[in-house]
């Protein structure tokens, strides 16, 4: 494995489980002893959900699913899903991940405590605009000590997770590969679907989700062998990328193609096998012995079999050969390793992208689960 500092210290260190739990009141009250009804008829039945009644606007408490989605996504962005609802991210991103986590609590705390403070204000204010439920919005309303032990930020303490020594097996490892490529693909799609489909130039900004991708998986490379060529294939399209910006043409089209084929996670873990088969290819035709003279290679060229097979090591037939394997023959100088060039564009309906809506549930926790 060919290894970054940063990498190399995440691999010492391990790993840790983090999870952040934001909560709030939804502003809604169940209307109890209520009755549902379709058509005219009463539903009397357990399964019909009773009535309930929104004693505060919607928009004011905006900011608690806000606030819960960049909390998510900042943990998302720098690990990968654990079990409960949990992230698993590099211990050496630990500071760095609690350092914005707190910036958020800082921030959901203020907006709890302006609301707490004009939360009567605003009651009435609701109540002037639905006169004709003003009885039930002030009847059903939370008292403002209630209201404020609704909202809570809570980051659970961090869990130590050691990938060399021993307390993460090898099946959490190839467990956390499988889920970090089915993110790694999924953040991919919708990058695609709303960035490089589109793109007709490209900018810095543009080539900016490729980029996060690319660090991420090089950050949780450590978890399992499988994750490193995946990583370096989004490597060598960043590399391979014009750096004079804006870049319009093939290079965009070809970028757009990668970020297509990343979407599938069936391709992402085929990039992985197809850097060992190049490697071993590689290996098999020599092509990095720089003692060959031009003279060799041109003999090499025009003679049926090779005189060193004995020594050279197996090569698979060719027939057995994938599409887009190098073709075997003699080359003059290394070239370097670019991604795979074969690409398969995703269907319109494996495109998801996740979104924090409006919690119309009376529960008002969006806890991260249990372990």
């Amino acid at each position: 494995m060919n290894m970054n500092e940063d990498q190399r210290s995440a691999l010492q260190k391990g790993a840790v489980i983090l999870a952040c739990e934001v909560s709030g009141s939804t502003g809604e009250r169940i209307i109890p002893d209520s009755q549902g009804y379709f058509e005219g008829d009463v539903l009397k039945n357990e399964n019909v959900s009773k009535s309930s009644i929104r004693w505060l606007p919607r928009e004011l408490i905006r900011f608690r699913n806000r606030i819960n989605g960049a909390a998510q996504r900042v943990l998302t962005d720098n690990g990968v899903s654990y079990y409960g609802g949990a992230t698993l991210i590099p211990a050496n991103l630990l500071p760095a991940v609690e350092k914005e986590l707190k910036m958020l609590q800082e921030e959901f705390e203020d907006e709890a405590l302006r609301l707490e403070s004009s939360l009567d204000i605003e009651v009435e204010r609701h109540k002037q605009t639905n006169p004709e439920i003003a009885h039930l919005i002030q009847r059903f309303r939370q008292s403002g000590r209630e209201f404020a032990s609704k909202f809570r930020f809570r980051v659970m303490p961090p869990t130590n997770l050691d990938f060399v020594n021993g307390n993460a097996s090898d099946g959490v490892a190839k467990d956390m590969a499988h889920q970090l490529i089915e993110e790694v693909a999924k953040e991919a799609a919708s990058l695609f679907k709303k960035v490089w489909s589109v793109a007709e130039k490209a900018t810095p900004q543009t080539l900016k989700g490729v980029q996060k991708l690319h660090k991420k998986l090089s950050n949780l490379s450590f978890i399992d062998e499988s994750i490193e060529p995946i990583a370096e294939a989004f490597e060598a399209a960043i590399l391979k990328f014009p750096k004079a910006f804006p870049v319009t043409g093939e290079p965009v089209q070809e970028m757009a193609k990668f970020v297509a084929a990343a979407s599938n996670p069936d391709t992402l873990r085929n990039f992985g096998k197809e850097a060992e088969e190049l490697d071993e290819e590689v290996k098999s035709e020599d092509i990095f012995n720089t003692d060959t003279s031009d003279e060799d290679i041109a003999a090499e060229t025009s003679t049926p079999e090779p005189q060193q097979t004995e020594s050279a090591e197996p090569k698979a037939p060719e027939s057995q050969s994938e599409p887009d394997e190098v073709p075997e023959q003699p080359m003059a100088e290394p070239e370097p390793k670019s991604e795979p060039e074969a690409v398969t564009k995703p269907e319109s309906e494996s495109f998801n992208q996740s979104s924090f809506e409006d919690d119309e549930d009376e529960d008002d926790g969006l806890g991260w689960g249990s372990f």
